[in-house]
């Protein structure tokens, strides 16, 4: 049972970080896709993409 608590706490914590990288990649990806549209590119290139998952820990 304590090791089932354990894991549950685990879980929660990991959980809430990873809400919080969602929320944070949210804004960063808005402000990626506003700059390239202001340079008229209308999609985020993979290499940026690569690089939102790889520094920032976001899904594709």
């Amino acid at each position: 049972k304590e090791m089932q608590d354990e894991i549950a706490t685990v879980l929660d914590v990991e959980q809430e970080k990873f809400r919080k990288t969602i929320e944070r990649g949210k804004g960063l990806t808005k402000r990626t896709a506003r700059e390239l549209k202001a340079k008229g590119i209308d999609e985020i290139p993979v290499d940026t993409l690569t690089e939102l998952y790889d520094s920032h820990g976001l899904p594709p």
